[in-house]
């Protein structure tokens, strides 16, 4: 038996009674003793019973009887009625009834919705705070702010505005907060930003409410509101002492001694937004901070900063002070930290090649990283599956445009960007730019060969491709010559007199692919139908051949029975032996005739099967392919219908006039029909207007001027024809 512990005071001793002392010890005794019998009848239970065993093998534990096990229906049940027992509960979910039919139609404005309304306002009133911390109370609250009247929000926002902090701090109440704010007037904006003075720092370390400040600072707040948010980042003091349009150059301006002060504060800030997670440096707001940061840090303290926020970069470079924070790491971030930060990319290269200012920070990686087979590993090769969709990208073409033409970089990247590509890295990078870009280049050339070989039409006629192209054609003419000869080859078979019967190309490929799946479909159907018909047909020859064998085995059968029967009338006993033997030899016959019947059926079957798949065979071999003929129809397409492709023919022909004597025996006897079409008139001027193509089209042209006068209408082009 376990004693039992007895805790007394020691001043009190003296004064308890020990009659009170007796009749608890024997009470637990008593409990002890009724204990023990309860055990020795568990005991003697589990004896007899071995297979009814109530205790676990593994954890000891008691199982449940089988009269306590409850179904999952029935626990829910409890779960629910628990839930109602409680006074809240009852009251949220009448109105989630309620809320369940004035959400069907929210696009509808009737009359019913808005009684609906008006009652599920009257159950929750005065009990708003609580039902919005709840995951239905919250619910039901947004769409109340979203399909109520301007009465209706205005007696929520009345009720909940004492504690709007309290709320956006919960798992629920944040979602309520953002639909407060998104359906708000402006003077209720103005109230809760006065809420929010003095606690934005607090707040945004916090994982909920930080959610409700970024999408007030992100989406809903002015000019004037950003500022007021992000100068309590600076300092204590300016979350108390208010002034309107104050920055962090108009503080220092001021007092140029603040500064250090400032910076402090902010470094603190930027560490315990790091050491809390991505989610939190995610935030637009604190991208901000970062980039004022680290704009007037010095750079020790730069370095330090990078090291914190290297485990994070991804998750800052998709906003453009996010971007611009990203190309500044790259400045002054050691090689360690660049080589960090490049493969924590992996898989998200193509995501962040594509991005409108993540695109910024991967060129920026491209200029200052001098381990350029890191790259290649890295970046290159996620890089090379998805070539075609970069080079057509709006963003993405900058990569490969970097490295062919990094003079012309300006061309294709804001201003405001190029300036953050242009920043000085000799402080981290000791390789030679030109060097690290050749480098690049032969990484890079396989991708942007193999995209124009096999992508061809889809990069000239692209509003971004056909400048990689060109820029890649040019390139090539001097690096490998073979390459630059395919491409243009590939270019130059796209031209094709019959314009007007594919100028739309692409909705007569999605026709024709519509037509050929319904050829191909009734094909089947009707293939399948005809392997039916024959197989239905072979099948009833069958049974009719089996029918007629076993007809003329029960006659014969028949036959021989009435003979017996007649002969043993008419014979004696002496002659039935002989009787028998005659009957033994005439079944033997009839078996052997059904047998020679069946071998025949099948030779016949199997013939006919044979026959079917020659037959099939042949009319594969005999019908075309439909989707080979609109690839066929696809590179009829005419390039000199698209202004993509005719700007890149012209800048070509401007830069490298070997290519005329091509186009020209390309376009050899079909510039009649190029001039008197509207949709290839400015490729056929610039010809003419060009020195070495003049001659060959006028000579061409001269012959038929009456047909061209007749369909052109501009009196120039006839005066240089004439």
């Amino acid at each position: 038996m376990s004693k039992k512990k007895s805790f007394t005071k020691t001043n009190k001793a003296t004064n308890v009674n020990k009659n009170e002392t007796n009749t608890k010890t024997g009470a637990s005794q008593a409990n002890k003793s009724s204990n023990k019998g309860a055990r020795v009848q568990h005991t003697t239970k589990k004896d007899t019973n071995n297979n009814s065993t109530n205790f676990t093998k593994q954890t000891g534990k008691r199982k449940r009887s089988a009269t306590q096990q409850l179904s999952k229906n029935e626990e829910k049940k409890l779960k629910k009625q628990k839930k109602l027992s409680k006074g809240i509960n009852e009251v949220v979910h009448e109105a989630k009834l309620l809320w369940e039919k004035a959400r069907i139609d929210p696009k509808q404005k009737t009359p019913e919705r808005y009684d609906v309304m008006v009652k599920i306002m009257e159950l929750l009133k005065g009990k708003l705070k609580k039902v919005a911390t709840m995951p239905d109370g919250s619910r039901i609250l947004q769409t109340m702010l979203k399909l109520g009247l301007p009465i209706q929000r205005k007696a929520v926002f009345e009720e909940v505005k004492g504690s709007i902090i309290d709320l956006s701090k919960t798992k629920h109440g944040r979602y309520f907060v953002k639909k407060l704010l998104k359906y708000s007037t402006k003077a209720q904006r103005e109230f809760i930003l006065k809420k929010f003075n003095g606690q934005v720092r607090g707040l945004l370390l916090i994982k909920y409410s930080a959610f409700v400040i970024e999408y007030f600072y992100n989406t809903i707040a002015s000019h004037k509101q950003r500022l007021s948010l992000l100068e309590e980042l600076y300092g204590n003091e300016y979350g108390l002492f208010k002034v309107e349009n104050r920055t962090w150059d108009s503080i220092i301006t001021e007092n140029p001694a603040k500064k250090q002060m400032m910076l402090e504060f902010l470094q603190k800030y930027i560490f315990l937004v790091t050491n809390k997670g991505p989610s939190l440096l995610s935030h637009s707001i604190n991208h901000a901070a970062l980039l004022t940061y680290f704009t007037n840090a010095e750079v020790a303290d730069i370095k330090v900063a990078i090291a914190a926020i290297r485990d994070h970069f991804l998750h800052m470079i998709h906003t453009k002070n996010g971007a611009h924070v990203g190309c500044i790491c790259f400045d002054y971030a050691s090689p360690k930290d660049k080589k960090f930060i490049i493969k924590s990319w992996k898989t998200f290269v193509y995501k962040i090649a594509i991005e409108e200012f993540g695109h910024i920070v991967f060129l920026k990686a491209l200029t200052c990283v001098d381990d350029t087979k890191l790259l290649e590993r890295s970046l290159f090769t996620e890089m090379n599956p998805k070539a075609k969709q970069i080079c057509c990208n709006k963003y993405g073409r900058t990569i490969y445009l970097l490295l062919l033409v990094p003079d012309q970089i300006h061309r294709y990247v804001k201003k405001k960007k190029s300036e953050w590509l242009n920043q000085a890295t000799a402080s981290t990078s000791k390789k030679d730019p030109e060097v690290r870009r050749k480098e690049l280049l032969q990484i890079a050339k396989p991708q942007m060969i193999q995209a124009c070989k096999e992508h061809t039409y889809r990069l000239a006629t692209n509003e971004y491709g056909y400048e990689v192209m060109l820029h890649c054609l040019l390139w090539l003419k001097e690096e490998d010559k073979e390459a630059h000869n395919q491409i243009l080859t590939n270019l130059l078979n796209y031209i094709d007199p019959r314009v007007e019967e594919y100028e739309s190309s692409e909705e007569e490929s999605e026709v024709d692919t519509k037509d050929t799946n319904s050829v191909l479909q009734n094909e089947q159907k009707e293939e399948e139908g005809s392997n039916n018909v024959e197989n239905d047909k072979a099948e009833n020859e069958q049974t009719e051949e089996k029918e007629n064998d076993n007809n003329a085995e029960n006659d014969q059968n028949e036959q021989v029975e009435d003979n017996e029967e007649n002969n043993q009338n008419e014979q004696t006993e002496d002659n039935e032996e002989n009787d028998q033997n005659e009957t033994n030899v005439e079944m033997e016959d009839v078996e052997d005739k059904a047998e020679h019947s069946k071998e025949a059926t099948q030779s016949e079957s199997t013939e006919q099967n044979s026959k079917k798949a020659i037959s099939k065979k042949n009319k594969r071999a005999k019908r075309k392919n439909p989707l080979k003929e609109i690839k066929e129809k696809m590179k009829r397409v005419d390039i000199l219908t698209n202004s993509h492709a005719v700007s890149l023919l012209k800048q070509l022909l401007s830069k490298d006039p070997s290519i005329v004597p091509l186009l020209l025996d390309k376009i050899k006897g079909k510039c009649v029909d190029y001039i008197t079409n509207t949709a290839t008139l400015p490729f056929m001027e610039y010809l003419l207007d060009n020195e070495n193509s003049k001659k060959s089209v006028l000579s061409e042209l001269k012959p038929s001027l009456d047909r061209i006068k007749e369909t052109i209408v501009s009196p120039e082009l006839i005066s240089k024809l004439s």
